[in-house]
């Protein structure tokens, strides 16, 4: 399982993710994707720390590759999660599952 952190990039109630290209985690989709191949479990979670958001959806705009590589990830089996969550410095309290919105339709 991977953990990533939404936490300030929104738009209209959507956290996004990544804020910038990022190589590493693509990579990381691709090893989760391997494995989802093998017959493993396989998951990627993306943590919002805001209250304000109401969905996900991978930053295409920023890098579409991660947004092409998520998509991929989700199609060969790897469960793609969304949480919302508040900090108030020093508690994270978990708020819920969000929809994750992928190219194509939503998850």
């Amino acid at each position: 399982m991977k953990l990533n952190h939404a936490l300030w990039l929104t738009e209209n109630g959507v956290a996004m993710f990544p804020d910038a290209p990022t190589e590493r985690g693509r990579r990381h989709l691709e090893t989760l994707t391997r494995l989802a191949g093998k017959g493993w479990e396989a998951a990627i979670v993306f943590l919002a720390q805001r209250e304000d958001v109401e969905k996900f959806q991978p930053n295409h705009r920023e890098d579409p590759r991660f947004a092409e590589a998520l998509g991929e990830a989700w199609r060969k089996g790897v469960k793609v999660y969304a949480y919302r969550a508040a900090f108030n410095g020093r508690v994270l309290k978990l708020l819920g599952r969000i929809p994750v919105e992928l190219c194509g339709g939503g998850y």
